[in-house]
């Protein structure tokens, strides 16, 4: 059994019942994503629950025009790659690595019996929900109430290094911006920052 996978519900979800540990690491699996593969598709049913184990994952829709719309990075060990709740309903969003990546996955059947005849899954459950919705009405939060200069400097801050590893197309998208926007911010930055 990869030991990364003890680390995660140890370390990262905080189970400490042994039983439950050993029966949750047995159903999950690790499953290796290149880059551009899509992980789950929107409006797909999901099977598996997925966390980040390596790598960098985004969540997208497409909208009515085709468009993508990126609304969220995932790039931290243990990071929720989940693109809607309850785990068993149809995926708002698709998500795609964006770099080889690896990902836990339990598989949903199991983790909602799990959660439904657990009292402490289902505490887990809402600390987990909890601190997903925090996570992205922050989010949300600034992004909203900030201008193109201070979102992308936000960013920088949120998610440190990305602005390298991640096409910039996917960025201007999160930042609710042109690509020509995103390049005449960095532009304006770098300029401020030699001054």
């Amino acid at each position: 059994m990869d030991s990364r996978i003890y680390d995660f519900l140890i370390n990262e979800i905080g189970l400490t019942d042994k039983e439950l540990i050993n029966s949750l690491a047995n159903k999950c699996k690790i499953a290796t994503f290149k880059k551009r593969e899509t992980i789950i598709h929107q409006n797909e049913r999901p099977k598996y629950v997925p966390f980040l184990c390596s790598g960098i994952v985004r969540g997208f829709l497409v909208d009515e025009k085709n468009n993508e719309i990126t609304d969220c990075f995932c790039q931290k060990f243990g990071e929720a790659v989940v693109p809607s709740l309850p785990f068993d309903t149809p995926a708002l969003f698709s998500m795609q690595a964006v770099a080889d990546s690896e990902i836990f996955l339990f598989p949903v059947s199991d983790l909602v019996s799990l959660v439904n005849g657990n009292p402490a899954m289902m505490a887990l459950y809402n600390v987990l929900l909890q601190e997903s919705a925090k996570r992205h009405f922050d989010m949300k939060y600034n992004l909203m109430r900030f201008d193109n200069a201070q979102r992308y400097e936000w960013f920088l801050k949120e998610y440190p290094g990305l602005i390298d590893k991640v096409s910039h197309k996917y960025i201007a998208s999160f930042l609710s911006m042109s690509e020509v926007s995103l390049s005449r911010v960095r532009k304006e930055l770098a300029q401020k920052n030699k001054a």
